[in-house]
Parts: structure tokens; sequence; C-alpha cells
């Protein structure tokens, strides 16, 4: 029948007509190829090379050179004229250091006569100088502090020494017998302990 309609169901669209591909386009494939058909690249051998040309060498100017001459510098012995130095201080009143260098001397030839000299010369000077500062040998050192307190001096084994001894009965002349130090030894801690306000000085009671 021409009038009998059609049962109702899913709309159709219409389909757009489908994109023409070109037809060598089709499962083509490309393919790249990396390999290089000449010989690969290589690096040199540097183990069959001979020894490196000497245009690498570092310059005697760089800092390798400047150590190596400083080295060579240094191991060069300075020759020093010990009695022209001993002269010379004791000329300048340094008695200290005359005194270090002829004891130096004594060392290597105890029987030196002028090392002799200047040493014997040099202690005496020194001691008039340390017994001007503390009075003369008559004075009676006296402790002003106590063992905790002479701990924070900082003292060396001479000072601690002389401090101990100090009982403010004994003399300076007398301390060198009673501590077994040098009297030379003895009027330098004495003079370091007065200057560090650890001791002071009475006359003879």
């Amino acid at each position: 029948m021409s009038d009998e309609k059609k049962p109702p169901g899913r709309k159709s669209h219409p389909t757009s007509p489908p994109i023409p591909i070109p037809e060598g386009s089709r499962k083509r494939r490309v393919t790249v190829d990396f390999t290089n058909r000449d010989s690969p690249l290589s690096l040199p051998d540097l183990s069959d090379e001979e020894e490196p040309s000497k245009e690498f060498e570092l310059p005697r100017t760089s800092a390798v050179g400047l150590v190596d001459r400083a080295r060579k510098r240094s191991s060069v012995r300075l020759e020093v004229d010990f009695p022209s130095e001993m002269r010379e201080r004791f000329a300048l009143d340094d008695f200290s250091g005359a005194l270090r260098i002829a004891e130096l001397l004594l060392g290597q030839d105890p029987g030196n006569p002028e090392a002799t000299r200047v040493a014997q010369e040099s202690r005496a000077r020194l001691g008039q100088i340390l017994l001007s500062r503390l009075g003369g040998e008559d004075k009676i050192p006296t402790r002003l502090v106590d063992e905790n307190e002479a701990r924070w001096l900082g003292l060396d084994h001479r000072a601690s020494t002389v401090l101990s001894a100090i009982d403010s009965q004994t003399s300076i002349r007398e301390l060198p017998s009673a501590t077994g130090i040098p009297r030379l030894e003895v009027l330098r801690a004495l003079a370091d302990l007065l200057s560090a306000g650890a001791i002071g000085v009475r006359g003879e009671s």
C-alpha cells in the first residue's frame, strides 16, 4: 500500500561522504637510515702516540715553576756569623740576646774564651737591671695572691716554683738556694711576678 506509514524509529542522519585519500599515501612507511655508510668516527688511541710534545710543557714562570724554585731556595742553608752577632748585640746592650748566642757557642765549644766572657758579663748586667726593679737583694718578696688566683696568671714552671717559695721571710738573696734555680732565673721570675701584681717587696725585717 502506498499510503502505509513507516513505524516510528530512530531518526537517520545523513552521512557525509568519506574523505578521499590519495591512493599513493595509503599504508606507506617512512624509514630513516641513520647508518653512516662511511667508516665510523674513531678517536685517536693515545697509547700509540709518542711522548707529548714539548709545546705543552708549563712555562717556567708558572706556579709549578715558582714552587720548584722556592723549594730550591729553602734548601740552601744560611750561614750565620754567631761571634759577630754576639758582639753586636752586646755592644747594643741587648744582653739577653748576647747571652743566648754565647750559650749557644759554649754548647758547641765549652772552652770558647770570648763566649765565656760575654756570657758572664751579660749575666752580671742583666742581674743589675733586674735587681734595680726589685729594689735590691735584701728585699723580702711577699705574696699578694693565693694559690687559686695564681692559677689564672698563666705562670711557667720557673715562676710557679719561685712563687711557692715566697713565705714573707726569705729574702731575694736567699731564694736561689731555697728553690735550686739559678740566680738570674730567680730574678727574672720575681720581676715577672712583680709586674703581674702577684707579689710585692718590702725591706728586710
